[in-house]
């Protein structure tokens, strides 16, 4: 049996009382928007000339680059000022920012961005276009949502389409994400997009009927700068709309955001629901300690978490204790998994005086990292410095 107390853990702070604020970091444009607490909607912030997107200072890829600091902070700052005057002058209280290629160098600048703009870890977040469309498709009604509902994004040379379908799974709701890509399809670039999806539209609905013959799903969304046009072909419009809710758009990643970032504080998902999309944590991860005597479970991971923004120091006094158990429970089993760290090299001392930091972080949705070193006992016994 295991005894670890528990020390301490970090501390959380927030501006309840500032605004809402969602940037949508595209490859040549950024969008932003705000949320109005009077009408309970998100609010489209445009630039200084009015114009609807902000243009990037420097071209993607390539943009998470050391060199593009400075240009990024005055360019985030100068999103972060319009949205300031669209809310009549208050200040930014939480922020989530979106994009598309989420992986750690990215996210490591945009976090030395925020630090530089001086918000703390606890006012802005970074997500994933599969977060925000889940945040977006899940707080319309209930209708648009109830089966299923699918996203196709027509960005690039390929359609990448994501459906999201909730289960109840070991007794709660979890919201569990496909994505597929289609990339059969022949661009010109001389051509407009209406032109481009005309000549392909028989090919992408045919991959279109082999996957909703699949699943079923109550509403489709469209978004991506090819699929921008004032009307759609014929063949493809009717196949989608057929027994099924069609909507098309440019400003569903930022108005997710928005709505991600309301989740701090206010309910935006359904009630009891987990996020299983990509980039969110589908496993919980618990440990067992003794606080004040009393044998519990401490969480250490929730399932439904952003695996970026999990970054855990604790504190722990140690008995004995030659192996830390982790246990691990995925959301869609009811299998409990166990993870030992053998921890029989670090010093133990008498007297409870054996002091550890523990510290958990994650490199993917799937790759946790964990951290252990021997703090010693103040100034009475210094640290051996064993890391394990």
């Amino acid at each position: 049996e295991i005894s670890l107390g528990l020390v301490g853990s970090e501390m959380c702070i927030r501006d309840r009382n500032g605004v809402i604020v969602g940037i949508d970091i595209q490859d040549k444009i950024t969008q932003a928007a705000i949320w109005d607490e009077q009408t309970e909607m998100v609010i489209h912030v445009t630039g200084p000339e009015n114009e609807a997107a902000f243009l990037n200072p420097f071209e993607m890829p390539g943009w998470e680059q050391s060199g593009n600091i400075e240009a990024a902070c005055e360019f985030i700052a100068s999103i972060i000022e319009c949205a300031s005057k669209c809310a009549q002058g208050r200040k930014a209280g939480l922020i989530c920012i979106t994009i598309a290629d989420y992986e750690i160098k990215k996210l490591n600048f945009i976090s030395e961005v925020m630090k530089r703009l001086q918000f703390n870890s606890e006012q802005w977040s970074v997500i994933s276009h599969e977060e925000s469309f889940a945040f977006y498709a899940y707080s319309q009604k209930k209708g648009l949502y109830s089966a299923g509902v699918m996203l196709l994004d027509y960005s690039n040379d390929n359609i990448a389409s994501y459906i999201c379908m909730k289960s109840n799974l070991n007794g709660c709701d979890v919201i569990m994400e496909n994505r597929y890509f289609s990339d059969a399809i022949q661009y010109d670039e001389e051509k407009d997009s209406y032109s481009n999806l005309c000549v392909n539209q028989h090919e992408i609905t045919e991959w279109l009927k082999g996957l909703l013959s699949r699943y079923n799903v109550s509403s489709v969304f469209l978004t991506g700068s090819r699929f921008e046009m004032e009307k759609f072909p014929d063949e493809f419009t009717r196949f989608l709309c057929h027994s099924r809710k069609v909507f098309a758009g440019q400003n569903l990643y930022v108005k997710g955001a928005v709505l991600g970032a309301c989740t701090k504080v206010k309910q935006i998902l359904p009630p009891d629901t987990i996020l299983a999309c990509k980039n969110r944590i589908t496993t919980g991860i618990e440990m067992d300690i003794c606080e004040r005597g009393n044998d519990m479970r401490l969480k250490i991971v929730r399932p439904g978490t952003n695996w970026y923004s999990v970054k855990k120091q604790l504190f722990f006094i140690i008995d004995d204790v030659r192996y830390i158990n982790f246990y691990l429970r995925p959301v869609d089993t009811n299998k409990e998994y166990i993870e030992k760290i053998d921890i029989s090299s670090l010093p133990f001392r008498e007297g409870k005086m054996t002091r550890i930091e523990m510290d958990v972080d994650f490199m993917s949705d799937e790759e946790c990292h964990v951290l252990i070193k021997d703090k010693g006992f103040g100034d009475i016994v210094k640290s051996s410095g064993k890391i394990i």
